[in-house]
């Protein structure tokens, strides 16, 4: 399935249904992400974006139906906002977080 933006005009991706959370935001050096799922998720990619869409890093990690808890360390990234995207095949969830 896609969904269809009206405004922009653009075909974007059904969201993933997943819930996401880094414990502590504000990250410093390093923090916990969270990601709660009723699904398994095999191999699910994730991407740092800055504010211009730019991919800094990226990672694959298996989601399981409970809640999963990775190390995240944002490394040399600088200070500022940034999406965390998640993306199995053509679901996706985005996230909003700051580096401190």
């Amino acid at each position: 399935h896609v969904c269809y933006d009206i405004v922009n005009s653009i075909a974007s991706p059904i969201q993933l249904p997943v819930s996401l959370s880094l414990a502590p935001n504000p990250v410093g050096t390093s923090s916990e992400l969270i990601i709660q799922s009723d699904e398994t998720f095999r191999t699910a990619r994730f991407s740092i974006l800055d504010a211009r869409g730019r991919q800094l890093q990226k990672w694959s990690a298996d989601i399981l139906p409970c809640e999963n808890r990775m190390f995240f360390e944002p490394g040399s990234i600088p200070a500022g906002t940034y999406q965390l995207v998640l993306q199995h095949g053509d679901l996706h969830y985005q996230f909003s977080w700051v580096k401190i």
